[in-house]
């Protein structure tokens, strides 16, 4: 791996993102908007100020065009919550934090808090998009070598733990995951902003592949375990059968689920949901049958009566939910329910979960 470095200043940047010569799609990348107001206030700040900003990191790959021609695009691995900040200011997208301090430039200071970029006086404006920013390209990287970079940039700053996991998954398995992260049911999803800016989202999908990988032992589905179960993906094709079948039930539940914040799909309940969609589907449930037993079943997950059909489910949520007996436990009790309202005898729910979770 080669390492070479660039200064260029904010209005580069800008018309090189513009043109899209810059791209903050890099897989191993973490969501966008992940810095709140007073973050991004700071920043800018510290650009007026002169005050050091982190360099950028970025590898590049060439891109055929529709003409034939070759264009070099920079993915930026490390550095896109800054750059995406500026840009967004220029793009008067956000006024400064009401608490930003004011800002002296060249000798005379200036109020910048509650602007915008177009109400800063024009001097201001000049200092932010001449400011200079360093970014280094990494040639001849590996995805390992990028893995690698990208967790030891990281690995002294907040970032969740699946954020983490994703330097350590492998980008073909960081791929596949995100794909399913952008299905049409996570749409449906109860999940909020800040659980999907920490990649709970993604945490969610992977203890549903997790709990059915009858290779993995595993002892609970909290993000330490994950942490743990992403680094065994690599040089790992089992884990596809996995993949494909999580796939396959998402698919199937965006048919059943209706509305948005769909309990069944709360981070506490997702693994079950889909293992129990796997269960329908094996016993060929129709899409519309599965919806209206949900229908049912999510009378037990909120106040009021419950359901008719009696369940333990509730049991098994609570204080240590994420521990091994207590996922399995709501698994069990989603799917005997399941098989009490489709009158489903063959196997018993035991029997299920044991042959798919073992």
């Amino acid at each position: 791996m080669k390492k070479l470095s660039f200064d260029w200043n904010v209005r580069q940047f800008k018309k090189m993102y513009e043109n899209s010569i810059i791209s903050f799609e890099h897989p191993i990348q973490r969501t966008g908007d992940q810095w709140d107001i007073s973050q991004k206030s700071l920043l800018i700040h510290s650009i007026l100020e002169d005050f050091p900003i982190p360099a950028l990191y970025s590898k590049v790959e060439t891109k055929s065009l529709e003409n034939g021609e070759k264009k070099n695009i920079y993915y930026i691995l490390d550095g896109k919550q800054r750059l995406t900040s500026i840009i967004s200011f220029l793009d008067n997208e956000y006024p400064l934090h009401k608490d930003t301090p004011n800002a002296t430039v060249y000798g005379k200071t200036y109020v910048i808090a509650n602007k915008r970029y177009s109400e800063l006086e024009e001097e201001l404006q000049d200092e932010i998009i001449s400011f200079s920013l360093k970014i280094y390209r990494l040639d001849e990287a590996t995805d390992e070598d990028i893995e690698e970079v990208f967790f030891r940039l990281n690995n002294g700053t907040s970032l969740s733990k699946q954020q983490k996991a994703r330097s350590k998954m492998g980008l073909e398995w960081v791929e596949k995951v995100k794909e399913l992260t952008e299905s049409p049911l996570m749409d449906k999803a109860s999940f909020t902003g800040l659980q999907i800016r920490k990649a709970e989202n993604e945490t969610a999908i992977l203890q549903s592949v997790m709990m059915i990988d009858k290779e993995y032992d595993w002892k609970s589905i909290s993000s330490n375990e994950i942490f743990d179960y992403s680094q065994t993906f690599k040089e790992d094709s089992s884990k596809d059968q996995y993949i494909e079948k999580v796939k396959s039930a998402m698919e199937y539940l965006d048919k059943s689920l209706k509305g948005e914040n769909n309990i069944m799909l709360k981070k506490t309940n997702f693994p079950m949901t889909i293992i129990t969609a796997i269960v329908a589907m094996e016993n060929n449930i129709d899409a519309e049958s599965f919806s209206y037993w949900s229908m049912e079943f999510r009378k037990e997950l909120t106040s009021g009566k419950g359901s008719v059909i009696p369940t333990r489910y509730k049991e098994y949520g609570g204080a240590g939910s994420i521990r091994k007996e207590k996922a399995l436990g709501r698994t069990r009790e989603m799917i005997k329910h399941f098989l009490t309202y489709f009158d489903i005898k063959d196997k018993t729910a035991t029997e299920y979960v044991e042959n798919m979770t073992a």
